[in-house]
């Protein structure tokens, strides 16, 4: 197959293939993660507004712990009466987030009921029963606006799609409002880009954004039926207004709780960028360094969509192939048809205004439709594809102007000419036909250029049969050479095989097609044998591809000299005694002409003349 017709189905195959892929779980995967951090790059951070705050549980909230633990009282504030001489005496085992002492809970949930916060939403898992379960029960209580973290994990050796639920202690979730769940379709490695706002197995148990909103809004909302809900993050992480829970107890640091908290939902839980390896921690689709975010910020977010009326639509999998379909399809067509820098700029033009409407929709209408794959995927292919046609072009073209060996060299030389500059044992043939003048005088140009097609098309074909590289057309003139490094060793006879075949083809041709023009032409010809230089003649910006030397010359003088015999019957090839003896020729095969002094020369030389094998013209 060609390669350019290669490339065309490249091309098609391209289109289709990355329009199924726009259907395909990782397809959509490429759009949950390249995609959607392009468009929020583009759209950047914006205000999430008030109502919702994070208290984060921090390493750093950990490790002021362990270090003041014996201290707390002096140095820590908000914790007078509410943490037992057993809370005190554990303060310093806490070793992570989820080891910190449930007195401290009820100190922060103290505060922040004096600071009439709106409702206390607590993404900490409380289903271990603990001694102090019974005093945070009843700070609870008290606060009256607290929601609980139902966790739901999946059952052990069960059936995928089997889930069972780690339930806050029964003391605890009497106390509270309602418990809750949340999960998102985050993971080890896997980009966060929605929550789930019911869940199948679970169908009453109201997921905490949810379940916030319903309260605040003072009215029963009931979630979507889709499994997934999109998020629509307002920047990176921390975002939401976030305070550690070490600076609301620290003396030290300025106090960061708002002193009302009436309109402000408070979301308690895990949020720590340095902890990499917390299981409630996911990839944020924003910014290209990869952040992580906490569960619980997740959460405060879907919370704010709900609240200001935000949401993220994501198209239908039809909907991103018909998308990739249209702008590779695009692209790949301009890619074939116009592979130039006209086509590139036609083809950034599509991938920008591709790039600009989705950027659009997604700022303005929080529409996300596909960018990786229809600009991420093809685009690049697309400009691999034109390369392709650019450079099947090229090196076509190249070869036309050169010899096909000579014209790989050239590629492949990146532009350092001398590497394809060499001396070397060749046979050089010069031909020339006779009386072309005369009859381009008398003949129309379209009857002449057809007559100089058939001559120099057959001409080329026998002599490139014998590995000759056709060096030159010059008027009615070839230069052919055949070199030792490609004809082989045996250059000269497949030379002089090359003369004869070519005086062949083209009087036989020319007799079926124009045999009233090519009854007036002959061929000249001259061959000799010996060394010469090859490569590139010319300037640094400007060059030929070329032969040159002694040897070139006197194959040049050889077709001259033929004049001496033409004759309006056969075509006239002489060639040099090194040629004759390279050859393996016998003395019954040519004709000696003895030595010869050609002109420009000073030492004679000696020739021979051999017959094309064609009859001649009026013989029987």
């Amino acid at each position: 197959m060609p390669v350019r017709a290669f490339l065309r189905l490249l091309a098609i195959v391209v289109t289709l293939g990355l329009s199924v892929l726009a259907m395909l779980p990782a397809g959509r995967g490429l759009e949950d993660d390249l995609g959607l951090r392009a468009l929020y790059s583009l759209r950047g951070p914006i205000d999430p507004g008030a109502g919702a705050l994070v208290v984060s549980l921090d390493s750093a909230s950990v490790q002021w712990l362990q270090r003041n633990a014996d201290q707390l009282l002096d140095v820590g504030r908000h914790t007078d009466g509410c943490l037992t001489e057993d809370a005190i005496q554990r303060l310093s085992e806490a070793r992570n987030v989820g080891t910190i002492p449930r007195g401290l809970h009820r100190c922060l949930l103290r505060l922040l009921a004096q600071r009439d916060a709106a409702l206390i939403a607590f993404d900490v898992s409380f289903n271990a029963t603990k001694a102090e379960d019974a005093l945070l029960a009843q700070s609870i209580r008290e606060a009256g606006t607290v929601l609980l973290y139902d966790k739901i994990v999946t059952v052990p050796n069960a059936p995928d799609g089997v889930f069972t639920r780690a339930r806050p202690t029964e003391v605890l979730r009497d106390a509270a409002l309602e418990t809750v769940h949340f999960q998102t379709n985050g993971g080890p490695n896997r980009v966060v880009t929605a929550y789930a706002p019911r869940h199948r197995s679970f169908p009453r148990l109201k997921s905490m954004p949810y379940a916030a909103w319903q309260r605040r809004a003072g009215k029963a909302i009931p979630p979507p039926d889709q499994v997934l809900q999109p998020v629509w993050f307002y920047g990176g992480p921390r975002t939401v207004p976030t305070v550690s829970l070490r600076d609301i107890f620290d003396a030290a640091a300025t106090d960061p709780l708002p002193a009302d908290l009436s309109q402000t939902v408070v979301f308690i839980g895990t949020s720590d960028p340095a902890l990499t390896n917390a299981g409630d921690h996911f990839i944020m689709p924003v910014g290209w360094d990869r952040p992580l975010t906490g569960g619980v910020e997740v959460a405060a977010t879907s919370f704010l969509n709900l609240m200001r009326g935000d949401s993220l639509g994501r198209s239908p999998p039809g909907v991103d192939a018909l998308v990739s379909l249209i702008v590779t399809g695009s692209m790949a067509l301009i890619a074939v048809a116009v592979p130039s820098l006209r086509g590139v700029l036609m083809v950034l033009g599509i991938s920008a205004a591709t790039v600009a409407i989705a950027s659009a929709a997604f700022t303005f209408a929080g529409l996300w439709g596909p960018i990786a794959i229809p600009v991420g995927i093809g685009l690049p292919a697309a400009l691999a594809i034109m390369l392709g046609i650019r450079y099947t072009r090229a090196r076509r073209a190249v070869g036309q102007l050169a010899p096909a060996p000579i014209g790989e060299a050239l590629i492949a030389a990146d532009n350092d000419l001398s590497e394809v500059r060499r001396e070397e044992a060749a046979t050089i043939i010069f031909i020339d036909l006779a009386g072309s003048t005369r009859l381009g005088e008398i003949m129309g140009a379209s009857q002449f250029h057809r007559v100089m097609d058939i001559y120099y098309e057959n001409a080329a074909a026998a002599l490139t049969a014998e590995n000759g590289m056709i060096i030159e057309f010059k008027g009615d003139g070839i230069l052919a050479i055949l070199t030792s490094s490609i004809a082989g060793p045996d250059h000269a006879a497949r030379g002089v095989r090359a003369v004869r075949a070519a005086s062949r083809a083209v009087h036989r041709a020319g007799e079926v097609q124009m045999p009233d023009a090519f009854a007036k032409l002959q061929m000249r010809i001259g061959v000799h044998s010996g060394y010469a230089s090859i490569g590139a003649v010319g300037s640094r910006d400007r060059y030929n591809f070329n032969a040159i030397g002694d040897t070139v010359n006197v194959a040049s003088r050889l077709e001259d000299y033929g004049r001496a015999y033409q004759t309006e019957d056969v075509d006239v090839i002489v060639i040099s005694e090194a040629t004759f003896t390279a050859a393996g020729l016998r003395d019954s095969d040519a004709i000696a002409l003895g030595p010869v002094s050609l002109r420009g020369r000073q030492d004679p030389i000696s020739l021979y003349r051999i017959e094309s094998g064609l009859t001649p013209r009026g013989a029987e």
